[in-house]
């Protein structure tokens, strides 16, 4: 007999803009695929876990994916979790990036490193493991960006002063 094909294990990457000014908008794209041996589901359960500081404005749809509702928006270092609607299932072996969305956010108002952590259900469940340093598996991922302050403008230079002697 034919042993049964494995089953679906998604996979996920996470990626942002290295380095972003305090207050401005940051944007992080989600990739999923399948290293599975069957196809995956159409929809998939996302978390990620935003750094203290950092909100969520909301879900935009990218390649292969047809909607993405997000709970936790507009609330700073929150666990943000997507259901997110494929537009086809992710065939066995699809790469990561195969489907993808962007989680728009707005930076910390204070400098330094961040990092966000993301996780999928690699069954394509609703349940994600919970994002975070501690998972190291092919449905955990994470991205770090370095937030700096603006550069003040530099303010016009006095004009020199003129002296005239009048003879």
């Amino acid at each position: 007999p034919v042993p049964p094909a494995a089953p679906a294990a998604l996979t996920v990457a996470l990626t942002a803009p290295t380095t972003v000014t305090t207050g401005a908008p940051l944007a992080y794209t989600l990739g999923l695929g399948n290293s599975g041996g069957t196809a995956s589901g159409t929809t998939v359960t996302v978390a990620t876990q935003l750094p203290a500081g950092v909100s969520a404005t909301g879900p935009t749809v990218g390649t292969g994916v047809t909607a993405a509702t997000c709970t936790n928006l507009n609330t700073p270092g929150a666990l943000v979790t997507c259901t997110v609607t494929l537009t086809s299932a992710l065939a066995p072996g699809a790469t990561t990036g195969t489907a993808a969305f962007t989680l728009s956010t707005t930076a910390p108002a204070t400098a330094g490193a961040i990092t966000s952590y993301a996780s999928v259900d690699a069954t394509g469940g609703t349940s994600p493991v919970a994002p975070g340093a501690a998972c190291t598996t092919s449905a955990c991922a994470s991205a770090t960006t370095t937030v700096s302050a603006p550069v003040p403008p530099v303010p016009p230079a006095a004009p020199a002063a003129l002296t005239v002697a009048l003879t």
